[in-house]
């Protein structure tokens, strides 16, 4: 989930996209204003997002929208973050508005640019970033899952045999008493193991290439049973 300079040029404000065109294209601003009929203070108030600077709204997207095809930009995108600018500057304005008329008891408030809003959407876009890849980071180094069907802990028996089965997620390397063991496509896996008599530690484990592993351990006591003692009566 990473994001390239391209995917961030759509959060640039009028006034860097003009500019950087201008720039780019090594055009003075006197030379554009004879060009475009459009005085050279208009165009530097829209490359400095001063737009309180222009005559007003028709005359500033009149002017963005000739400014913008001499750059050889797309009209319908610039327009579109025009208009966009615009309805944050007049709610800036009706901010100060307010302001003016309710000193006394005005509590502050955030004021946010074209500028700021584009460099809040690159911060926010930067922490998911971030926190995708902590994901990524933890789900590589994190242990798998690993359940125990059968036996349950503590197992006493006769047998002189047992099935360890269990389930964890597919494609995870399982051993049981270091012994490879296959899984299916669903992660689930089952082995039959010879028992002794007495005690019989039986060690489970699952792990993905480069993760610490998941361990579980079942004790199984194996007591045979005592032959039933068939009494004759006595003569």
């Amino acid at each position: 989930m990473n994001f390239s300079a391209k995917q961030l040029d759509q959060y640039k404000t009028i006034a860097e996209m003009l500019k950087a065109a201008r720039v780019e294209k090594g055009a003075a601003i006197e030379k554009i204003e004879k060009i475009i009929k459009v005085n050279k203070k208009y165009l530097l108030a829209l490359e400095e997002g001063r737009y309180d600077k222009l005559p007003g709204e028709i005359y500033a997207k009149n002017f963005t929208k000739a400014y913008a095809s001499f750059l050889g930009l797309s009209q319908k995108k610039v327009l579109e973050t025009l208009e966009r600018e615009l309805e944050i500057t007049k709610k800036i304005n009706q901010t100060e508005t307010d302001k003016k008329y309710n000193t006394k008891y005005q509590t502050p408030r955030l004021i946010i640019s074209p500028k700021i809003f584009r460099n809040i959407i690159i911060l926010f876009l930067s922490l998911a970033c971030l926190a995708y890849l902590g994901w990524q980071i933890s789900a590589i180094f994190s242990p798998p899952p690993l359940k125990i069907i059968y036996p349950d802990k503590d197992l006493i028996t006769s047998d002189n045999f047992i099935t360890v089965e269990g389930q964890t997620l597919p494609e995870i390397n399982v051993t049981i008493n270091n012994q490879q063991i296959l899984t299916d496509q669903n992660g689930h896996f089952s082995k039959s193991i010879d028992l002794q008599d007495g005690l019989n530690i039986i060690e489970i484990k699952a792990k993905k290439e480069r993760s610490k592993e998941s361990k579980e351990v079942r004790q199984i006591m194996v007591e045979q049973e005592k032959p039933v003692e068939i009494q004759t009566p006595a003569n």
